[in-house]
C-alpha cells in the first residue's frame, strides 16, 4: 500500500463560463497500482483512474483509491 497526495489544476466550463480548478487530494494505491505509483516521478503529469471513499468508517474525509495510473506526455 502506498499513500500519496495528488495535485490537479485546470480550466473547466461551468454554465458557459471558464472556471479555474485547483486542488490536492489524498490518495492510496494497492497491488499493481501501488507499484505503478511508486515508479512515478514527483512533478510529472499522470492520468489517474480510481474511486472515492471515506478514509475510514467514521471519517468524513475523502481519499482517492487509485486503480490505474499512466504517464501523460506534456
Amino acid at each position: 500500500m502506498i499513500d500519496a497526495v495528488l495535485q490537479h489544476q485546470s480550466e473547466q466550463v461551468e454554465a458557459g463560463s471558464l472556471r479555474q480548478t485547483q486542488f490536492e487530494i489524498a490518495a492510496v494505491a494497492m497491488g499493481d497500482a501501488a507499484m505503478a505509483v511508486d515508479a512515478c516521478t514527483v512533478g510529472a503529469y499522470y492520468k489517474v483512474q480510481g474511486f472515492l471513499n471515506r478514509k475510514s468508517l467514521k471519517s468524513v474525509k475523502l481519499r482517492l483509491h487509485v486503480t490505474h495510473i499512466s504517464s501523460v506526455i506534456d
